[in-house]
């Protein structure tokens, strides 16, 4: 074989996908969640997993390979106008519920971009013959003539960009708003203490007539246009669209307005199945539909009813050793050699007497993000001479790791915004250990203090029980220690910071191995407790002694 180099400025891909092009469409390993995804008859469509597992991938090359496939960028949905809108602001003062009309809102934007891609809707002139070759296919069918009469009000503007769409939306619902409320709603523009002047009689009298705007009449108006649209999509052999979506963490819209979004997209994405030659496919991460659970649980939202609908992805060792020898061969072969290279060609045979794509794939949460960044501050560290030394992969494992705490904590400040100071209470501890070394009044004092005491920890879920419990002086109470450190436990695990033993015998359960966590009544404080090793160096683990492997 060639002589292999190391060069610091070597690098098997960006960690994010949106500005890896090169490497994801050269590299892509075709992971089975994406075949589950495409499957035209298969309900699964949203895509969850953590950052870095690999959704955006999936997304991207999914719209590589179809002509009739795109993403709805969700910056250029200008959902502002609607969470900024006054009438919005309205219909949420006098507490009339705003779940079928964003549900409509949801569902009148796929129609329109799905009548976009399936007709080749560019102009105003194909908008208008498109909506003129369906009404003849139903021209003698009156029921469904009398459904596309809503689509005759956009017959002219399927092309138009989303952000004119959805203008005209929030015009047409402030005109009804003004229209209907007429003087309150004038007085609620000027009057910032409206509501607290606004009597019961009145509000509900409010309530009665503005729920004609957002109730369920306008799905069902939607609903026939589906109806039509699949009937001419079958009897005229339309081509296959898919409608991807990503970016539903970023934001795109205000905080207050998008965990009830993102819920009715998951009712609308659910309702669109009835168009056969239509599949929408979205990217969600875990802390997200965690963060949307919390959100509108009140609202009747439970997830479990959605299970049928989220493929989870997952990644085998063995399938991550072939995505990053993959990567690996590719980037020598493109710049440095006309040989075959792989990871055992650049890491000794053995770091601290395991094989090296086992040690580095060990501080993972087999994530493909995490193992190239990994692999990447390899790179950076070593000498030019291969293989990159046991020392080198040390030096790099320092910067890697404190890179993933970081990380591990911005992934998931939307659910739990305390979770440094989770982190921060396993500061050189044992790489293992019992639950019981928890079990003190000093250790959950010290985490409700911080905690309690900083705002930016207030919307913290585990804020409220140690509120009570610092309240009651129960800190205490041997069992009601152990409840809160239970807890502690349980966001912890959730995240992969540790994994969690409950039987003598039985081995480590990590959460994002198995997908599910452990009920709370299984764990005791005979339970045992380890740290992930990519957390060990950030967190001054001590590893010194021989620790019994659960894993």
């Amino acid at each position: 074989m060639a002589k292999v180099f190391l060069r610091k400025e070597m690098s098997i891909g960006n960690v994010s996908a949106e500005e890896d092009d090169e490497f994801l469409y050269n590299c892509f390993f075709d992971h089975s969640a994406k075949s589950i995804a495409t499957d035209k008859k298969n309900s699964k469509c949203f895509l969850l997993g953590n950052t870095g597992i690999g959704k955006t991938a999936i997304i991207s090359k999914i719209r590589q390979e179809n002509e009739n496939a795109n993403i709805i960028s969700l910056s250029d949905l200008s959902m502002g106008y609607i969470s900024n809108s006054t009438a919005i602001k309205f219909i949420k003062e006098i507490d009339v519920p705003l779940d079928y009309f964003f549900q409509a809102l949801w569902r009148h934007i796929i129609v329109i971009e799905y009548i976009r891609i399936s007709f080749d809707v560019t102009s105003t002139e194909k908008s208008q013959n498109a909506f003129s070759r369906i009404l003849e296919k139903f021209r003698n069918n009156e029921p469904r003539r009398r459904a596309l009469e809503y689509l005759e009000k956009w017959s002219d503007k399927f092309w138009v960009t989303f952000d004119e769409n959805i203008r005209e939306i929030e015009l047409n619902l402030e005109r009804e708003v003004s229209l209907l409320a007429g003087a309150e709603y004038q007085k609620f523009k000027t009057d910032v203490g409206y509501k607290n002047k606004l009597s019961e009689l009145r509000k509900t009298h409010l309530q009665s007539r503005l729920q004609t705007v957002v109730d369920a009449s306008l799905l069902s108006e939607l609903g026939k246009v589906q109806d039509a649209l699949s009937d001419y999509a079958k009897d005229n052999q339309q081509k296959f669209v898919y409608i991807l979506i990503d970016g539903l963490d970023e934001n795109w819209v205000g905080i207050d307005t998008k965990y009830k979004l993102i819920k009715a997209l998951i009712e609308a994405v659910k309702s669109l199945r009835k168009v056969q030659n239509l599949k929408i496919i979205s990217a969600m991460r875990v802390d997200l539909l965690e963060k949307v659970i919390q959100e509108t649980r009140h609202d009747g939202f439970q997830s479990e009813k959605y299970k049928d609908y989220f493929v989870e992805i997952r990644w085998k060792g063995a399938e991550l050793r072939k995505l990053l020898d993959t990567r690996v061969n590719y980037m020598y072969r493109n710049k440095y050699s006309s040989e075959n290279v792989f990871l055992r060609d650049v890491f000794p045979n053995k770091i601290n007497k395991k094989d090296p794509f086992d040690f580095l794939s060990e501080r993972t949460l087999l994530r493909p993000r995490d193992a190239i960044s990994f692999i990447n501050h390899c790179f950076f560290e070593a000498s030019e001479n291969p293989p990159i030394s046991v020392k080198e992969v040390q030096r790099a494992e320092r910067n890697y790791s404190e890179e993933r705490r970081r990380a591990l904590v911005e992934e998931w400040a939307g659910v739990y915004p305390g979770l440094e100071v989770l982190l921060s209470s396993l500061v050189h501890r044992r790489a293992s250990f019992p639950l019981a070394d928890l079990l003190t009044a000093e250790y959950i004092d010290m985490i409700a203090v911080e905690l309690l005491c900083n705002d930016r920890y207030a919307r913290d879920p585990l804020c409220r029980g140690m509120k009570n419990a610092y309240e009651e002086s129960q800190f205490t109470n041997e069992n009601k220690i152990l409840e809160q450190v239970v807890e502690v436990c349980l966001v912890l695990h959730l995240v992969g910071a540790i994994g969690l033993n409950t039987a003598p015998h039985e081995p480590m359960h990590w959460f994002y191995k198995e997908g599910h966590q452990i009920p709370k009544a299984h764990i005791t404080k005979n339970s045992k407790i380890r740290i992930h090793p990519m957390l060990h160096s950030s967190l001054g683990i001590n590893t010194g002694e021989k620790v019994r492997d659960y894993a």
